[in-house]
């Protein structure tokens, strides 16, 4: 009987140890500093959350009927929904698509390009020093304002989302994580923007970008 306990004991450690281990996100596994030979930082000081309110109709300026100015007004308003979709979920979704990268580029209007390997190295290990877990439910909408893009030959294979105002990252690992659960490692990260001058324009809004 004893060696049977003993046997469940050590199956039950052993089973924990695993869950342990494999709940612990590294970085390393996904971004692999040695392969990233350029970096990318897009970045936003006035992408805002659309609503219906901002929906705005010009008239064209010939006269119209009222049954054509109606279909018209209808199929503008049909526009604006698809665009405001769209836009919004470009700023507030956990998700990138690397394959569409070029997408975020035309709406970010701040772009930049980090190429040398010192920098790169210096960089990528900002991110090294955050713990990520699973997604928590949170009383924080983010509103992503930097998205990094880490290149190998010229082709996009990782990049994540930053909110700063909610201290959130997304990225596109295959697990849905949060990371900078580390209040000082995300000031270090806030503290890189304001030194390569990011931030300048931003304004705080309760003591956060």
């Amino acid at each position: 009987m004893k060696k049977y306990i003993l046997l469940f004991a050590f199956l039950v450690f052993n089973n924990l140890a695993f869950a342990q281990s494999d709940s612990v996100f590294v970085w390393e596994n996904y971004l692999p500093q040695s392969e990233v030979d350029s970096i990318v930082v897009l970045s936003t000081d006035t992408l805002e959350i659309l609503d219906n309110d901002d929906f705005v109709f010009n008239p064209p300026k010939k006269r119209l009927s009222k049954k054509k100015k109606s279909k018209l007004i209808s199929q503008k308003w049909l526009e604006f929904q698809e665009y405001k979709e769209r836009r919004n979920d470009l700023i507030m979704s956990y998700e990138f698509d690397l394959n569409n990268y070029q997408e975020y580029v035309s709406h970010y209007e701040k772009q930049y390009s980090i190429i040398d390997s010192g920098e790169i190295k210096r960089f990528t290990s900002l991110f090294f020093e955050t713990n990520c877990e699973e997604y928590e439910q949170v009383m924080c909408l983010p509103i992503f304002r930097e998205i990094v893009i880490f290149f190998k030959d010229g082709n996009p294979f990782f990049a994540m989302k930053i909110c700063f105002g909610c201290n959130k990252i997304a990225t596109t690992s295959p697990r849905d994580l949060e990371c900078f659960k580390s209040s000082d490692a995300f000031e270090n990260v806030i503290k890189e923007w304001e030194r390569r001058g990011w931030l300048k324009k931003r304004k705080k809004k309760f003591g956060r970008y």
